[in-house]
């Protein structure tokens, strides 16, 4: 078993959830202004709102990917850490952000040098 092995785990814990938000913020505007709803149909200032919504949660699921994907690498422990924060808004990221934390150690600095 690898020494270093929490930040991996981290890393695709935040990928998995960072896609789910990902997806979320795509699918989600398209199912509430597409679907056949109940409600009434939403004015120019709703669409808008619910148009910048989910492009608000697609940038963050996406950097919560990118996050993950450095969580894994070994690099960056501030943006890693970051990408952790934003994946424990959804539960299944706190463990993520634990492990994060967790494994600073882990991660080099921009001299190649473990920390």
């Amino acid at each position: 078993m690898e020494k270093y092995r929490k930040s991996v785990d981290a890393g695709i814990i935040d990928i998995i959830v960072g896609l789910m938000i990902t997806a979320i913020g795509f699918l989600g505007p398209l199912a509430l202004l597409t679907g056949n709803n109940a409600k009434s149909q939403p004015g120019p200032g709703h669409i808008l709102l619910i148009i910048f919504g989910g492009a608000i949660l697609f940038a963050v699921g996406l950097f919560t990917v990118y996050g993950g994907e450095m969580a894994m690498k070994r690099r960056r422990w501030g943006l890693a850490l970051a990408a952790s924060i934003c994946a424990s808004l959804v539960v299944f990221g706190i463990p993520s952000l634990i492990l994060t934390i967790l494994s600073k150690k882990e991660f080099v600095n921009n001299t190649g040098v473990r920390k």
